[in-house]
């Protein structure tokens, strides 16, 4: 509320500031050389109820917003970055198994075809990139709206892009640890 108290005052300043202005003219009356000052309030505060202002503070806006999708951007090639991790966990796992004599070409076949995949959400993650700073927070409303659709279809795909990723990968290990599951037959179940 008190935005609003401040608001009104200034907007009450700037009407008594144009009244005043008229009723000087008309009355051949001289007003000080900075009326904001001799109001009590600074220029900075006069000077955010303009129209400038206004627009600026849009700008700032979309400026925030643009700042926001760079940062999830990051978090995603972070993910990327965890998954690498993953998959060498995994292929230490794959060797331990070859070690043992078993069979895993379904699993490597499964972190190829993976890893084929993070580099193509990885791609599509820099197109956003380069097409978010080609974004120019200054254009007009309907060029802004154009270059945050696109950035968002990419995103979108990308996305899709690691879920069936990570989705085929898990379904692979499940297969695998279901398939070589021990049988049960040397259990002390009574």
């Amino acid at each position: 509320m008190r935005t609003k108290s401040l608001k009104n005052r200034l907007q009450t300043l700037v009407t008594a500031l144009v009244l005043s202005g008229v009723l000087a003219a008309m009355f051949g009356l001289v007003l000080p050389a900075e009326p904001a000052s001799a109001a009590g309030f600074s220029p900075r505060q006069v000077e955010q109820t303009t129209l400038y202002q206004q627009d600026e503070k849009t700008g700032k806006r979309v400026e925030k917003l643009l700042e926001r999708i760079r940062k999830f951007i990051d978090r995603q090639e972070e993910r990327l970055n965890r998954s690498d991790r993953i998959v060498e966990r995994i292929n230490e796992w794959i060797d331990k198994l070859q070690e043992r004599g078993e069979d895993t070409s379904d699993l490597e076949a499964a972190v190829a075809e993976f890893e084929a995949q993070v580099e193509v959400v990885r791609g599509k993650l820099d197109d956003a990139r380069s097409r978010l700073d080609e974004i120019d927070p200054t254009a007009g409303k309907d060029e802004l709206k154009q270059g945050l659709k696109d950035v968002r279809d990419i995103l979108k795909d990308a996305r899709k892009t690691a879920r069936e990723a990570v989705k085929n990968l898990r379904e692979a290990i499940r297969e695998y640890r279901q398939a070589h599951r021990p049988t049960g037959d040397d259990s002390t179940t009574n």
